[in-house]
């Protein structure tokens, strides 16, 4: 999400309006009303063509979509449009003429339809939310509307798919934060749901046989991944201990039926290994909140990186009182609050962030990006809070956390807490990553929409897409309300990931990537 500080007054509903060429508000058209997915509606022209600015385009782009296409949905029946509409009816053996009539609605439908239908969410689909857009999206759609939605199946995940999720969520005992992870997925699929979409090493404590709740349910949930077969109930019982013995055994832990630091590595893929005097994971992105207790690759990581600082400890994956001892100095000397917890604020001072969240130093000038320096600046923030307006020199204050706006506030959690809260929104996030990466305040403060329209931001494809690159959620290339980061591929899964701040009541994350989007590069 993110505010459009320049347009926030006027543009009052995210998605109602698209930008012109040259930057002036104009209504979007909606998409036609009629049959869940169908260019049949009596309010669309019999033949559609090239030229064609409406509702019934943006249907058309987005059945295309489904279809393998990979076109803008924003209404306009244009070059890129009227290409996928030929190579579609050439596919079909339909008259490749570029005109959409009788014959090439009758299979459009049935082939978006046929598309939305085969998606399986929790083998092929990563995580939704809001302005998510394809055939995951249909698919979520029409299982949504299996519980009694109602939802048009479009493919797009706009506020009623948002709504909708929400409720589910709800209804069957989920965190209802309208993110459609492997929790939601699962009881989507006929699970038994009962958990939230947590990541174990972030956001969970050490788990063993008596525990219960949402930790436990997203436990069970990766434990399946591994064969497991486990019913997802959020009870960790005789079963799942068997379970978590088993897999302990079969990656070389000890099998006592304890999840801890080293077994929730292991889960995830990381290394296991409690020793050593390499930094093998990455604090910031792959260890959740460290403190004394823990144990694992990821004390291993932060002894070593205190010993670089002097601190002459033992590097054997034991946070004991030596290493709270050590932890509690570091921060003393970086002006931390002394408490010995090794959070987001620390571990960025490890990096070499300055005493806070962020480091606020003179960011770089002129010359070409450089785009590690950029993803270094956005991965700096990780564990800072989303904040609507958050970034955006409300005060004054340069790019970076900043409090926040109550202004055009759409969050569910109330009150709004902008007013209140330091940290980004989507776009502050992307704004302050390339002022300390690469010394460009991109879009000059301003939202997504501004970001698109700036100079400096080139339309790529998304074959083209490179580590740094942005991409922008919405109904088209300059009616945007998201934008992410590429932080390209994670050694250790192989995923594709990204760094995003989504929404009120979350922190910037860095997360398996989404797709579907108008992605862009930043040149200097």
């Amino acid at each position: 999400m993110s505010l459009g500080l320049s347009l926030a007054t006027a543009l009052t509903a995210v998605g109602a309006f698209t930008a012109t060429a040259t930057g002036t508000a104009v209504a979007a058209p909606a998409p036609p009303a009629g049959s869940p997915i169908s260019l049949q509606s009596p309010a669309c022209p019999a033949t559609i063509q090239q030229g064609e600015s409406d509702g019934c385009v943006t249907q058309l782009q987005m059945e295309l979509n489904l279809t393998g296409a990979q076109i803008g949905a924003d209404g306009q029946f244009g070059p890129a449009t009227y290409t996928a509409v030929v190579n579609f009816q050439s596919a079909h053996g339909l008259t490749a003429d570029g005109l959409v009539g009788p014959a090439t609605k009758n299979a459009l439908d049935s082939a978006a339809l046929s598309a939305s239908g085969t998606v399986n969410l929790s083998t092929s689909c990563a995580n939704l939310s809001q302005g998510s857009t394809g055939a995951c999206v249909s698919t979520l759609q029409q299982q949504l509307n299996g519980f009694g939605a109602g939802l048009t199946v479009d493919g797009r995940f706009g506020p009623g798919t948002d709504t909708a999720v929400r409720n589910f969520q709800s209804s069957h005992g989920l965190v209802s934060d309208g993110i459609v992870g492997p929790a939601t997925k699962a009881a989507l699929a006929g699970g038994t749901g009962g958990g939230s979409d947590l990541n174990l090493l972030s956001d969970c404590g050490q788990l063993q046989q008596g525990s219960q709740g949402s930790c436990v349910s997203t436990l069970q949930i990766v434990l399946n991944g591994y064969g497991a077969g486990l019913t997802v109930d959020g009870q960790f019982g005789a079963g799942t201990d068997t379970a978590v013995r088993n897999f302990q055994s079969s990656h070389g832990l000890t099998a006592d039926g304890i999840v801890g630091t080293g077994t929730k590595n292991a889960l995830y893929g990381l290394s296991s290994s409690g020793g050593g005097t390499s930094t093998t994971v990455d604090l910031r992105t792959q260890c959740g909140t460290l403190q004394s207790g823990a144990s694992g690759s990821c004390v291993s990581t932060l002894q070593t990186m205190l010993n670089n600082l002097g601190a002459g400890l033992t590097v054997d994956g034991q946070f004991g009182p030596g290493t709270d001892t050590a932890v509690r100095n570091f921060q003393s000397s970086r002006g931390l609050a002394v408490d010995g917890i090794v959070g987001p604020a620390t571990k960025n001072a490890l990096y070499g962030g300055g005493s806070g969240p962020i480091s606020t130093g003179t960011p770089p000038s002129g010359g070409p990006i450089d785009d590690t320096k950029v993803l270094t600046a956005a991965k700096s923030f990780l564990g800072l809070p989303y904040v609507w307006g958050g970034g955006h020199s409300l005060r004054g204050e340069g790019p970076g956390p900043s409090l926040g706006t109550c202004a055009d506030y759409t969050g569910s959690i109330l009150p709004c807490p902008a007013n209140t809260t330091v940290g980004l929104d989507c776009s502050g996030l992307v704004r302050a990553a390339y002022w300390f990466g690469a010394g460009i305040d991109l879009g000059n403060g301003g939202n997504t929409n501004d970001q698109t329209w700036d100079r400096r931001t080139l339309p790529i494809s998304a074959s083209q897409r490179q580590p740094g690159d942005i991409e922008f959620f919405g109904d088209g290339p300059h009616s945007t309300h998201h934008v992410i980061i590429y932080a390209g591929t994670d050694p250790t899964t192989g995923a594709d990931m990204m760094y995003e701040a989504q929404e009120t009541g979350t922190n910037v994350h860095y997360v398996s990537l989404r797709t579907g989007g108008y992605w862009y590069h930043v040149v200097a």
